[in-house]
Protein backbone atom coordinates (compact mmCIF):
# COMPACT_ATOMS: atom_id res chain seq x y z
CA UNK A 1 0.00 0.00 0.00
CA UNK A 2 2.63 2.53 0.94
CA UNK A 3 4.71 1.94 -2.56
CA UNK A 4 2.00 2.75 -4.74
CA UNK A 5 1.05 5.74 -2.58
CA UNK A 6 5.01 6.82 -2.83
CA UNK A 7 4.74 5.89 -6.81
CA UNK A 8 1.48 8.27 -6.56
CA UNK A 9 2.74 10.92 -5.19
CA UNK A 10 6.04 10.95 -6.76
CA UNK A 11 4.76 11.21 -10.05
CA UNK A 12 1.94 13.93 -9.22
CA UNK A 13 1.68 15.78 -12.58
CA UNK A 14 2.49 19.33 -10.84
CA UNK A 15 5.61 17.66 -8.25
CA UNK A 16 6.96 16.67 -11.47
CA UNK A 17 6.41 19.66 -13.08
CA UNK A 18 8.23 21.63 -9.97
CA UNK A 19 10.87 19.30 -9.99
CA UNK A 20 11.90 19.69 -13.79
CA UNK A 21 11.91 23.34 -13.24
CA UNK A 22 15.09 22.86 -11.48
CA UNK A 23 17.00 20.87 -14.01
CA UNK A 24 19.33 21.32 -15.05
CA UNK A 25 21.52 22.43 -12.54
CA UNK A 26 23.63 25.66 -13.29
CA UNK A 27 27.44 25.56 -13.33
CA UNK A 28 27.48 28.17 -10.38
CA UNK A 29 24.83 26.62 -8.14
CA UNK A 30 26.26 23.10 -8.88
CA UNK A 31 29.08 24.35 -7.05
CA UNK A 32 27.08 25.72 -3.98
CA UNK A 33 25.54 22.66 -3.65
CA UNK A 34 28.71 20.19 -3.62
CA UNK A 35 30.32 22.13 -1.29
CA UNK A 36 27.17 22.01 0.54
CA UNK A 37 26.56 18.16 0.38
CA UNK A 38 30.34 17.27 0.74
CA UNK A 39 30.20 19.56 4.40
CA UNK A 40 26.79 17.67 5.29
CA UNK A 41 28.99 13.89 4.45
CA UNK A 42 31.82 15.39 6.64
CA UNK A 43 30.24 16.95 9.77
CA UNK A 44 27.81 13.66 10.04
CA UNK A 45 30.46 11.34 8.74
CA UNK A 46 29.04 9.56 6.90
CA UNK A 47 30.58 7.64 3.60
CA UNK A 48 27.85 9.25 1.08
CA UNK A 49 25.79 12.32 0.82
CA UNK A 50 23.29 13.04 -1.87
CA UNK A 51 21.06 16.18 -2.88
CA UNK A 52 18.63 14.34 -5.16
CA UNK A 53 16.00 16.13 -7.03
CA UNK A 54 13.48 13.38 -7.92
CA UNK A 55 11.22 13.51 -11.33
CA UNK A 56 8.52 11.01 -12.65
CA UNK A 57 10.83 7.69 -12.55
CA UNK A 58 14.15 8.58 -11.75
CA UNK A 59 16.71 10.26 -9.40
CA UNK A 60 18.93 12.80 -10.57
CA UNK A 61 21.61 13.46 -8.20
CA UNK A 62 22.03 17.39 -8.52
CA UNK A 63 25.42 17.04 -6.50
CA UNK A 64 26.89 13.93 -4.06
CA UNK A 65 29.98 13.13 -2.07
CA UNK A 66 30.84 9.23 -1.68
CA UNK A 67 28.83 8.03 -4.46
CA UNK A 68 29.95 5.00 -6.56
CA UNK A 69 32.02 5.81 -9.41
CA UNK A 70 29.06 3.71 -11.99
CA UNK A 71 26.42 5.85 -10.01
CA UNK A 72 27.77 8.70 -9.91
CA UNK A 73 28.87 8.32 -13.72
CA UNK A 74 25.24 7.90 -14.54
CA UNK A 75 23.89 10.76 -12.94
CA UNK A 76 20.39 9.34 -11.78
CA UNK A 77 18.91 6.18 -11.37
CA UNK A 78 15.69 4.95 -12.08
CA UNK A 79 13.23 4.63 -8.65
CA UNK A 80 13.75 0.64 -8.00
CA UNK A 81 17.05 2.81 -6.42
CA UNK A 82 15.57 5.35 -4.92
CA UNK A 83 15.23 5.61 -0.66
CA UNK A 84 14.48 9.62 -1.28
CA UNK A 85 11.30 8.90 -3.08
CA UNK A 86 10.15 7.54 -0.11
CA UNK A 87 10.81 11.24 1.57
CA UNK A 88 9.22 12.98 -0.96
CA UNK A 89 6.63 11.16 -1.42
CA UNK A 90 5.96 11.68 2.61
CA UNK A 91 7.30 15.33 2.34
CA UNK A 92 8.74 14.54 5.69
CA UNK A 93 12.29 13.51 7.12
CA UNK A 94 12.83 9.87 6.68
CA UNK A 95 15.39 8.58 9.16
CA UNK A 96 16.32 4.98 8.85
CA UNK A 97 19.05 3.24 11.14
CA UNK A 98 18.96 -0.38 8.98
CA UNK A 99 17.23 -0.75 5.84
CA UNK A 100 17.80 -3.97 5.47
CA UNK A 101 15.52 -4.89 8.51
CA UNK A 102 12.96 -1.53 7.51
CA UNK A 103 9.81 -3.78 5.37
CA UNK A 104 9.40 -1.14 2.88
CA UNK A 105 13.27 -0.85 2.15
CA UNK A 106 14.36 -3.99 2.82
CA UNK A 107 14.37 -5.26 -1.27
CA UNK A 108 15.32 -1.44 -2.00
CA UNK A 109 17.60 -2.11 -5.03
CA UNK A 110 20.21 0.52 -3.11
CA UNK A 111 19.56 -1.88 0.10
CA UNK A 112 20.12 -5.12 -1.98
CA UNK A 113 22.76 -4.04 -4.92
CA UNK A 114 24.85 -1.63 -3.32
CA UNK A 115 24.52 -2.58 0.79
CA UNK A 116 23.18 1.31 1.79
CA UNK A 117 21.93 0.49 5.05
CA UNK A 118 21.66 3.51 6.96
CA UNK A 119 19.38 6.67 5.89
CA UNK A 120 18.69 10.09 6.84
CA UNK A 121 16.78 12.55 4.36
CA UNK A 122 14.94 15.35 4.51
CA UNK A 123 12.85 16.86 1.94
CA UNK A 124 13.47 19.63 -0.22
CA UNK A 125 9.87 21.50 -0.42
CA UNK A 126 9.32 24.15 -2.63
CA UNK A 127 7.50 27.51 -1.29
CA UNK A 128 4.67 25.62 -3.59
CA UNK A 129 4.86 23.03 -1.08
CA UNK A 130 6.24 20.50 -3.41
CA UNK A 131 8.85 18.03 -2.41
CA UNK A 132 11.52 17.96 -5.37
CA UNK A 133 13.95 15.93 -4.03
CA UNK A 134 16.05 15.27 -0.85
CA UNK A 135 19.20 16.12 1.05
CA UNK A 136 20.45 13.02 2.58
CA UNK A 137 23.24 10.98 3.79
CA UNK A 138 23.79 7.30 4.25
CA UNK A 139 25.92 5.12 5.14
CA UNK A 140 27.42 0.94 4.85
CA UNK A 141 26.57 0.50 8.49
CA UNK A 142 23.85 0.43 10.96
CA UNK A 143 23.57 4.14 12.29
CA UNK A 144 21.90 5.48 15.44
CA UNK A 145 21.24 8.99 13.80
CA UNK A 146 20.91 11.66 16.43
CA UNK A 147 18.53 14.36 16.69
CA UNK A 148 21.48 16.89 16.03
CA UNK A 149 22.26 14.87 13.29
CA UNK A 150 19.15 15.31 11.72
CA UNK A 151 18.94 19.28 13.11
CA UNK A 152 22.07 19.90 11.00
CA UNK A 153 20.57 18.29 8.00
CA UNK A 154 17.39 20.02 8.20
CA UNK A 155 18.88 23.53 8.44
CA UNK A 156 21.72 22.24 5.29
CA UNK A 157 18.41 21.17 3.30
CA UNK A 158 17.10 24.49 3.69
CA UNK A 159 19.87 25.85 2.18
CA UNK A 160 20.00 23.99 -0.55
CA UNK A 161 15.93 24.80 -1.00
CA UNK A 162 16.59 28.54 -0.77
CA UNK A 163 20.11 28.01 -3.39
CA UNK A 164 17.71 26.15 -5.83
CA UNK A 165 14.69 28.74 -5.16
CA UNK A 166 17.11 31.92 -6.21
CA UNK A 167 18.62 29.34 -9.58
CA UNK A 168 14.61 29.28 -10.74
CA UNK A 169 13.94 33.16 -9.81
CA UNK A 170 17.19 33.85 -12.19
CA UNK A 171 15.92 31.57 -15.02
CA UNK A 172 12.71 33.08 -14.46
CA UNK A 173 14.16 37.25 -14.77
CA UNK A 174 16.44 36.44 -17.43
CA UNK A 175 12.90 34.07 -19.67
CA UNK A 176 11.24 37.55 -19.17
CA UNK A 177 14.06 39.83 -19.79
CA UNK A 178 14.80 37.72 -23.44
CA UNK A 179 10.84 38.06 -24.25
CA UNK A 180 10.86 41.95 -23.42
CA UNK A 181 13.94 41.83 -25.83
CA UNK A 182 11.31 40.07 -28.50
CA UNK A 183 8.68 42.91 -27.84
CA UNK A 184 11.34 45.58 -28.71
CA UNK A 185 12.53 44.24 -31.14
CA UNK A 186 8.60 43.86 -32.78
CA UNK A 187 8.10 47.98 -31.81
CA UNK A 188 11.12 48.91 -34.25
CA UNK A 189 10.27 46.49 -37.32
CA UNK A 190 9.11 47.80 -40.22
CA UNK A 191 5.64 47.67 -40.49
CA UNK A 192 4.77 46.66 -44.42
Amino acid sequence: MFRLNSLEAVTQRSRVAAAQLILPIDARRAHILDRLVRLAADLIETAIAMLTIVEGHRQVFAAHAGLPEEVAAAGSTPLEYSICQHAVASGRPLIVCDARKDPILRDNRAVVDFGLVAYAGIPLITPEKHAVGTLCVVDMIPRDWTDDHVALLASLADIATDELELQRHERAAAFRQSWEGVGELKAKSPRW
